[in-house]
């Protein structure tokens, strides 16, 4: 399991690497939340990754809720 001590401090590749699989395997919300760091909470974190979702083409989020498991 990564602190978000760990993930607030690693290279963008560490970072996406990290947390690129963790919503419906869509690394480029990793890599567009990576610049907004340091994250004083996961819940912050989280809130930021979701923004990023929300904030994409509907076309975008289709695809990102398509590839969510059955």
């Amino acid at each position: 399991m990564l602190s978000l001590s760990a993930l607030n401090t690693m290279s963008r590749t560490e970072f996406v690497s990290a947390l690129g699989e963790v919503f419906e395997h869509a690394p480029w919300v990793a890599d567009a939340v990576v610049g907004q760091r340091p994250f004083a909470t996961v819940t912050a974190l989280h809130d930021t990754m979701m923004q990023v979702v929300r904030g994409v083409s509907l076309e975008q989020r289709l695809q990102f809720l398509q590839a969510h498991p059955e």
